[in-house]
């Protein structure tokens, strides 16, 4: 039957078998070897049969058991991975707090030492003030005073530096001479 034509009801009323000459009929051997594909397709057709008895039929209560099964899986994987998601934002988001906390903290830090700061100006200014200039008119008398003393300790003479002397940063000689 695999190198034939597969056997039909059509085929089976258009056969047409050849006549022999020296007898009337049909050519046995012909007629015997239609007749025997004909048993094997009827073989398999009823074997198909039997099988296909067996098999129970799809129920519309199996079909949505098996659907919500399939539901459930696909949510259950869906709720899974959400919940790896939703974890992962919050740790990255305490993450970022912590590091907006030690980024607060140090700028609260340099605030704090920024006012420190700005009060102990403010001292040093109202005490300036307090003082009505005195402090200030006592330091230039004290600079006066050194510029005297350093006038009386520096000979009438220039100083010529030697050759090799060292300057200070006036350009003018160290007295006394350093070795």
């Amino acid at each position: 039957m695999d190198s034939r034509e597969r056997l039909t009801p059509e085929r089976v009323r258009a056969k047409v078998f050849a006549t022999v000459r020296l007898r009337e009929g049909y050519d046995m051997a012909e007629v015997d070897a239609f007749l025997h594909e004909v048993e094997e397709t009827i073989d398999g057709l009823l074997s198909d049969v039997a099988r296909l008895a067996r098999v129970e039929p799809p129920s519309p209560a199996g079909d949505a058991v098996q659907l919500m099964s399939l539901a459930q899986e696909t949510a259950d994987k869906l709720v899974e991975r959400a919940e790896r998601q939703a974890e992962q934002i919050v740790a990255d988001a305490r993450t970022r707090a912590d590091q907006m906390d030690r980024e607060l903290a140090g700028r609260a830090a340099a605030l704090e030492r920024a006012a420190q700061d700005q009060q102990r100006l403010e001292r040093i200014h109202a005490f300036l003030r307090g003082t009505g200039g005195s402090a200030s008119a006592g330091l230039h008398d004290q600079l006066a005073q050194l510029q005297s003393l350093l006038d009386e300790l520096t000979p009438s003479r220039p100083l010529v530096p030697a050759p090799g002397s060292p300057l200070d940063t006036r350009g003018k000689a160290v007295w006394p001479p350093q070795s």
